[in-house]
């Protein structure tokens, strides 16, 4: 289990017990230990899916709350949002009517939604694309 070097430390040393990752299916086993730099290892004690967290959980994964562990969408600018927002809006429409919409061709709209969908944020359809329930709570902590 890769930890950022910044995060290792305190891993180490107990404040932090906690770590969200964004994975199709589970990469690690409870009971499991998992290199994790220099050396060091990690135990899994438990495994869970969550929708989202508080700012105490994450404080426990070592960020100062839960807005700074959703910071990478707001660093990705205001298209990310829009995108968001027009898929809650429109769920199951193809991409080619959607990408207009937004101002993007076709190709750059699909990649932004693979981005979206990375952090776990949209569900590809069919056809089209929804939201997933964490981009739903996303959006409503944001209005």
């Amino acid at each position: 289990m890769l930890f950022e070097r910044r995060l290792r430390e305190g891993v180490r040393d107990g404040p932090i017990t906690l770590a969200f990752r964004r994975w199709k299916r589970a990469q690690v086993t409870v009971g499991g230990r998992y290199r994790m730099g220099y050396g060091l290892l990690a135990e899994v004690t438990s495994v869970e899916i969550v929708e989202d967290c508080t700012d105490e959980e994450a404080r426990a994964a070592g960020y100062p709350d839960r807005a700074a562990l959703t910071a990478r969408l707001t660093r990705m600018g205001p298209w990310a949002v829009r995108t968001l927002r027009l898929i809650a809006e429109r769920p199951g429409v193809r991409a080619a009517d959607l990408a207009p919409a937004v101002g993007q061709d076709l190709a750059r709209f699909k990649l932004n939604v693979r981005k979206l969908k990375a952090l776990g944020l949209t569900i590809s359809l069919e056809t089209g694309y929804r939201l997933s329930p964490r981009g739903q709570a996303y959006l409503s902590s944001i209005t």
